[in-house]
């Protein structure tokens, strides 16, 4: 009994990441959703899920495990979806996996995030914008690679004025975040 209550406590993380990137790759077709889900329980099935791969990739070692299991892809993929929930929330699972870990910033730069980061901030949704820039911040963050190719693309005249124009209502707001991204 004690071995299985144990057992039942413990989650295995790596396959339980799988498993999240599995569902999110398939979305309506995943055999591990109900048949018929409405698009809208659907979204919020699979904010639930990026929210949980948000904590499961905050440990150093389950970061690289994402890029490893072909997680960018999927990644990348939502960065495109319709819902804007779904967008940003999937860039703040990048952002978590790029924050301070050097191997996965180089492979997500190698494997082209960075220009799909930069659409982002023309997106018409402040909160994805946000953490588009934050996405962007962990990219860029002590890596002058990542950094030599965000100047290259344009660098922060382009990007970052036009994604935070002064006049907006949400100036303020976003001007606060851009010393965090960064």
């Amino acid at each position: 009994f004690f071995q299985a209550a144990l057992e039942s406590a413990f989650v295995d993380e790596e396959a339980e990441t799988t498993k999240i990137l599995c569902i999110l790759a398939q979305g309506p077709g995943s055999p591990f959703l109900p048949l018929g889900l409405p698009p809208s329980e659907l979204a919020q099935r699979q904010a639930e899920l990026l929210e949980d791969l948000t904590d499961l990739v905050s440990q150093v070692d389950r970061a690289l495990n994402l890029h490893k299991k072909g997680g960018l892809p999927v990644m990348v993929g939502l960065l495109g979806h319709p819902e804007a929930t779904l967008r940003g929330l999937a860039a703040q699972v990048l952002a978590t996996c790029c924050q301070n870990h050097p191997a996965v910033q180089q492979a997500f730069l190698q494997e082209g995030l960075l220009p799909h980061l930069l659409r982002l901030l023309e997106d018409g949704d402040l909160g994805v914008r946000a953490k588009a820039l934050l996405a962007l911040g962990s990219l860029m963050r002590n890596f002058p690679a990542a950094l030599r190719a965000f100047a290259r693309e344009g660098g922060l005249l382009r990007h970052l004025q036009p994604a935070v124009p002064l006049d907006a209502p949400e100036a303020p707001a976003v001007s606060r975040l851009l010393p965090k991204a960064l």
